[in-house]
């Protein structure tokens, strides 16, 4: 993929890959990314918590301007979510922390 982000496709129940895309942007310039409700939202560092640009899988654009933030004590770990919850899990520095999911916007 030439060191780009690919997002694939899964069957929910085989977990065979039903489709991937390359979306153009360089894994060495991510920190770290979540995908809730069919955007890929990521942030330039896993030293920052702000959401820096947004990916719609389906339409395959980009928004450079969308901008959140989560709280961050200085580093973050890991970020997911639940879709049965409807949550946004993130881990700093020992700490998880759990937001609805107005924590990266709306669907």
């Amino acid at each position: 993929s030439g060191g780009n982000i690919r997002i694939s496709e899964l069957d929910p129940d085989t977990l065979t890959v039903s489709n991937t895309q390359e979306i153009g942007r360089a894994k060495t310039s991510t920190g770290w990314a979540v995908v809730v409700h069919g955007k890929l939202y990521i942030a330039n560092s896993y030293a920052s918590s702000a959401i820096t640009s947004r990916f719609d899988i389906a339409t395959g654009t980009w928004d450079q301007t969308y901008t959140n933030a989560i709280t961050s004590s200085g580093y973050t770990s890991h970020v997911s979510y639940n879709y049965a919850s409807n949550q946004l899990f993130q881990w700093d520095r020992g700490r998880t922390r759990v937001y609805d999911n107005a924590a990266v916007g709306t669907p």
